[in-house]
Parts: C-alpha cells; sequence; structure tokens
C-alpha cells in the first residue's frame, strides 16, 4: 500500500433555534444515532447526490463515512498510455463513487472532515442532515456548522496600531440586493466582488466590526467570504492581514487502497491520534 497527505478541516456544530445558537451535547448524540443509509440528498444545482454510508460510535466520538457521486455527467473515457477514447458506459444517473470520511466528537461538538474538491464538504453534511430531518419528520432543531478559526488573525489584529484599510470579499448576488441595487450578477461576473473601505489620511479604522465579521465567516448564510486588513504595526511597518489563512487546518499522512482510494481504518485511527 502506498501513502498519501490528506487535509482535514476542523468545526464546531450547534444547534439553532429561532435565531439562537446554542451546544446540546445530549440531543447532539440523539441526532446522530437517528440517521440512517436509506436517506439520499440530491442537489440539482450542482448535480450531486451523497448518503451517508457507515456510522460507528466508539466512547463519544462518531466515525461516518459518506459517498457522493456527480451526476448527467458521462464523457468518454481516454487512455494515457495512447491517448485512444471508448464510450463510456456509465449512466447519466450514476457518479463515480468518492468517500469523505469524518468524525463527530458529541463531548465538544466538534466535527473534523477530509477536504476533497471531488468529495463533499462540512456544510453538505449539515444540509443532510437537516434534510434528513425534515423529510422524515424528526423533531430537532436545525444545526449548523462552523469553521474553527486560528487565533493568529485577531491576535495580529490586535497588534495593529493603525488600521488603513479594509476589503470584505462578498457574495456577487450582494450587487442585485436591495443594499446595492448596482446590477444583476451574471455568469460573466466573478463570484465574489470586493468592497473596499479606507480610512481618512492618518485616521484609523474601528476593530469592533472587523472583528465581530471576521467571527462570522463560515456561518450559513454569510455573505462575507473573506477579508483582508492593511494597516502599521508599532514599529510603523506595513502589515496586510489576510483570513483566507485563518482557518485550521491539519495534514495527515494515511495509507491508500489498491484502487487509490483512502483506506478508512488508517484514517480513523490517524485521526484519533489528534483528538
Amino acid at each position: 500500500m502506498s501513502n498519501s497527505l490528506r487535509k482535514i478541516e476542523y468545526y464546531g456544530i450547534c444547534f439553532w433555534d429561532c435565531g439562537v445558537e446554542y451546544e446540546d451535547s445530549g440531543k447532539l448524540l440523539e441526532l446522530i444515532e437517528s440517521l440512517n443509509d436509506s436517506y439520499i440528498y440530491d442537489d440539482e444545482k450542482s448535480k450531486k447526490f451523497w448518503r451517508l454510508d457507515s456510522k460507528i460510535l466508539k466512547g463519544n466520538v462518531f466515525k461516518l463515512i459518506f459517498k457522493s457521486g456527480k451526476y448527467n455527467h458521462s464523457p468518454n473515457y481516454i487512455s494515457r498510455l495512447n491517448g485512444n477514447e471508448r464510450t463510456s458506459d456509465k449512466d447519466l444517473n450514476e457518479g463515480e463513487c468518492e468517500k469523505t470520511h469524518l468524525v463527530i466528537d458529541i463531548s465538544s461538538s466538534s466535527l473534523i472532515i477530509e477536504s476533497r474538491k471531488s468529495g463533499i464538504s462540512a456544510f453538505n453534511v449539515i444540509k443532510y442532515i437537516n434534510s434528513f430531518c425534515k423529510t422524515n419528520s424528526l423533531d430537532f432543531p436545525m444545526i449548523k456548522a462552523i469553521k474553527d478559526l486560528n487565533n493568529d488573525f485577531l491576535e495580529n489584529l490586535d497588534s495593529l496600531t493603525r488600521v488603513q484599510s479594509v476589503e470584505l470579499f462578498v457574495e456577487k448576488s450582494i450587487l442585485g440586493s436591495e443594499y446595492m441595487n448596482l446590477t444583476e450578477p451574471t455568469e460573466e461576473s466573478q463570484e465574489e466582488v470586493t468592497i473596499t473601505i479606507k480610512a481618512q489620511r492618518k485616521k484609523t479604522l474601528g476593530l469592533t466590526q472587523i472583528k465581530e465579521k471576521f467571527k462570522k465567516i463560515g456561518l450559513q448564510g454569510e455573505k462575507t467570504k473573506r477579508i483582508r486588513v492593511r494597516g502599521r504595526d508599532e514599529d510603523n511597518i506595513n502589515v496586510l492581514l489576510d483570513s483566507l489563512n485563518q482557518y485550521k487546518v491539519e495534514w495527515i499522512n494515511v495509507r491508500l487502497n489498491g484502487d487509490g482510494t483512502v483506506n478508512s481504518n488508517s484514517f480513523f485511527e490517524k485521526i484519533n491520534e489528534l483528538i
């Protein structure tokens, strides 16, 4: 077996009811225990579906594997040896099976997930769980995933003596909103637009609003996806802070199966060393 480095991301899980966010380990345990592999979430927009494949509880930790596939896409196969093509026999309702591994620690209401473009994200998992509860008429509040953040951004922000400008990278849908009413977003416009706020000469912008906006990044429904701050530190040196580099991520070395997929036992063994 060969080995490969895999990226993992950290999240917190909270319930959301009537605008109030809170953690409840007992309720989270009941919620995850109620999940089964009979439900398939179909996202027609992305032409992707996913389902829970397996779930094991050991102590306070759930080990889960989701399987997903991208459908309505069946191009020819092409050989890396000679470039020859052959017709795919894949049905348009089928997708290549991709596994995504994750763990949920009930005691800390936290989630660690394997980060893969071809797999599913933590927010896809949350969509699945909320949709599962709604479809099966289960009496649970909605849940949210919140990205765990390194403290570096906030600590470095506090070290600035002057904030000269702030750039907010927001979803392009805000262009046509009642708030902006500038133009309707089109396929030609970028996925994100940038709003720049500059301080008056030799003045500084306040930190409180910047910190609050930073803490909301990663929350479902939040339009701001990234913040970039330019300022000066106590030595009057120019400093550039970017929230894009502040999410808590790590890399683990896992074994691969013969078909190139991650060995599940190896993945969960590595995660156990971290929690």
